[in-house]
């Protein structure tokens, strides 16, 4: 059957013991070919924020672990923060002196996944976008790019059909090493929807937020940006343009990504984690979209397809921008609000969101889960600016109910993956009856 590409959304707590396991599964997924991990550093889905800012985003497709999180310290003084990328584990928490206090990796089992622990010591609330069905096939990469601005490098793959959509996830930080904390945080994550064929030509969407934090300022001061033409975006902890990265090319029969690096270029041997999918015959889509700021309900469209999964790049802007054109990296109240939310449909719907209050003299940082399509507060998690849960995937499009918005409409982005092939009907057996005819 053509078209078999399954998403499932799935919450649960990761294990707290140094070695333990943690299950997350979904009935009749199969099994997955790659998965997307997510976790701040809440321990109890509910409305309370908890404080401390941290946030891990990992890629696993079962033979390599890659993931990108930071610590931003609440109550301090100073601004006291860390960030690290592995290319060991699919998550890790950092605890307030910058070292790894939790981490590890992911396997597959019967319809889901397990997280292990390599360390660990708090029970967190993990969620697992598992990525599956017996048509998708899936590429993970840590690849080195250009240090020069305008520079281009390739990352490789193998196993994709020209002319399917491709659905291309990066996280990256500014740190040439990795598995080692360094102060201050640089971090982005962004996702590409490439379209096309190697004779035709290929096309690209693609998105990105980047978010900083000033490590040993005297005072709150995050920066952040939501941007519509890079995959990653890399801000300096004073809140300016470091370097930026944008898929430029793509190439089936040669196996190839082409990235190019953008703005002011990158330390030599900086390298970056993707997570590329081809979707058969199924569509995707990367879009950028504007909060409601009224109503009852929200509805997304024009998608052209009925999802089955759709993420959104949370964030309190209120505007987007190009970064070759129109720079707009936020540095005031504006900028220390961030989140994603990943939405399977009822009962597989999770936000999570991590804080960092502006211009404190002591730092007001938190992060929060929940198991809602969005539950976003504003900088100092005082207010609910944004509460949502599901309400349908439609044709063109998904549906919130909402339950509070704002009167400033954000900017935020989306990628969405479009719902599975329909398994085929049995044959229709026409029986058709001879007359009757008396003897």
């Amino acid at each position: 059957m053509a078209g078999d590409v399954k998403v499932a959304v799935v919450s649960g707590q990761i294990s707290s013991s140094p070695t333990g396991t943690a299950d997350f599964t979904s009935p009749a997924l199969g099994t997955p070919g790659a998965c997307i991990i997510l976790f701040t550093s809440d321990n109890t889905d509910d409305t309370s924020v908890i404080s401390q800012s941290r946030m891990s985003i990992g890629f696993s497709d079962f033979t390599g672990d890659y993931c990108i999180a930071h610590q931003d310290e609440d109550a301090s003084a100073k601004v006291d923060c860390d960030a690290i990328k592995s290319n060991t584990s699919c998550y890790i928490r950092l605890n307030l002196s910058g070292t790894v206090d939790t981490q590890g990796t992911a396997s597959t089992i019967t319809d889901g996944v397990r997280l292990t622990n390599t360390s660990g010591v708090s029970l967190l609330y993990a969620t697992v976008i598992m990525l599956g069905g017996a048509d998708l096939a899936v590429d993970i990469r840590s690849s080195a790019i250009n240090s020069s601005a305008n520079g281009t490098a390739t990352i490789t793959h193998s196993g994709f059909t020209d002319g399917n959509d491709k659905l291309i996830f990066f996280i990256g930080s500014d740190i040439s090493g990795e598995d080692s904390a360094n102060s201050g945080i640089n971090n982005s994550f962004g996702v590409c929807h490439a379209t096309g064929s190697d004779a035709g030509g290929w096309t690209f969407e693609q998105r990105c937020m980047g978010w900083a934090s000033d490590h040993a300022a005297t005072e709150g001061s995050p920066s952040s940006e939501m941007c519509i033409d890079r995959v990653l975006g890399i801000i300096t902890e004073a809140g300016t343009e470091d370097w930026g990265l944008e898929v430029t090319d793509f190439s089936s029969s040669g196996g190839t990504i082409e990235v190019t690096t953008r703005d002011n270029g990158a330390s030599a041997g900086m390298e970056v984690y993707s997570l590329a999918l081809d979707l058969d015959d199924r569509k995707a889509k990367v879009f950028s979209v504007t909060g409601p700021t009224s109503g009852a309900t929200w509805s997304i469209t024009g998608m052209g397809f009925t999802p089955q999964y759709v993420g959104l790049g949370l964030n309190y802007v209120d505007t987007s921008s190009a970064r070759n054109s129109l720079p707009e990296i936020k540095t005031d109240a504006q900028a220390g609000v961030l989140g994603i939310s990943s939405n399977a449909g009822s009962g597989e719907e999770t936000c999570h969101s991590w804080y960092n209050a502006y211009n404190t003299v002591t730092t007001d940082t938190a992060n929060l889960f929940r198991s809602r399509v969005i539950d976003l507060r504003d900088d100092d998690t005082a207010t609910v600016i944004q509460d949502h849960s599901h309400s349908s995937f439609d044709s063109g499009g998904v549906s919130h109910t909402i339950a509070e918005n704002e009167d400033i409409a954000r900017k935020w982005f989306g990628w969405a993956i479009e719902e599975a092939a329909a398994v085929g009907s049995p044959p229709i057996i026409n029986l058709v009856m001879a007359p009757y005819i008396p003897a």
